[in-house]
């Protein structure tokens, strides 16, 4: 699946226009890289055994994990 529509699904953001916005503005990052492209794949990968660490702005932190 496509992050932004993980992140808007799980309540990360209130629109998927909202997280395209802040991929625009360099304002998202997944596992320490910032997200460069909207339209980014998450995939088995990038979660990892611990899951991955997203972050929102400077102040805002969420992990997420497998089901």
């Amino acid at each position: 699946m496509k992050l932004i529509d993980v992140l808007t699904r799980e309540g990360v953001f209130s629109s998927k226009g909202e997280g395209r916005r802040l991929v625009q503005q360099n304002g998202l990052s997944l596992n320490d890289e910032r997200i460069s492209d909207a339209d980014r794949i998450l995939t088995e990968a990038d979660l990892g055994e611990d899951g991955a660490l997203v972050k929102k702005g400077k102040k805002k932190y969420y992990r997420l994990v497998r089901a």
